[in-house]
């Protein structure tokens, strides 16, 4: 049986498939609301409360839904607490994004620091003069293991605006250019 393309779809650190994930997070939430219990490992039993809340046919099982129950508000507060994180869940705290696993938002909250810090980088590199630029180049280089030391090996022996990055190197070390 093939599996339907939104099966497929991976979390963008492309260790898990975004299907599996957010069906782990529903029942971890629907247990916590005392709505689904483990019967053993990987099986899962629907409790008296899922059947009644199924029976209301609610349009959509979401947070709104699952907080009208204390046990999972108060399983929410003490995984907060776990956590580390003193605030509380009044309203004032900015609301995350519930369409939206914890995986998921560290992912792409990961993306945009990164995107942000590559994109300043830049700036910075395209306004910094031609001989910095070029200490930079060198620098990378012999961090990445070109080169040796830059005592010995990474040293930029051109001059500035002579139209390219020259380096002195020692071929002996990892990578030889």
């Amino acid at each position: 049986m093939p599996i339907p393309d939104f099966q497929s779809i991976m979390l963008p650190s492309g260790q898990a498939r975004l299907f599996d994930n957010r069906v782990a997070w529903a029942r971890a939430h629907m247990k916590m609301a005392m709505l689904l219990e483990n019967t053993r490992r990987g099986v899962f039993h629907i409790t008296d409360r899922g059947v009644h809340v199924l029976r209301k046919a609610p349009e959509k099982i979401d947070f709104h839904l699952l907080k009208q129950f204390s046990e999972y508000n108060e399983a929410r507060a003490g995984n907060r607490k776990k956590a580390g994180d003193n605030s509380k869940d009044d309203g004032a705290v900015a609301k995350q994004d519930e369409a939206q696993t914890p995986e998921e938002q560290i992912e792409l909250a990961y993306e945009v620091v990164r995107k942000n810090l590559a994109r300043e980088l830049l700036l910075q590199l395209k306004s910094a003069s031609p001989a910095f630029f070029e200490k930079v180049v060198v620098e990378v280089l012999v961090k990445m293991g070109y080169g040796g030391t830059l005592k010995d090996a990474g040293q930029a022996i051109g001059g500035s605006g002579d139209e390219g990055i020259d380096m002195r190197y020692s071929s002996s070390h990892q990578g030889g250019l």
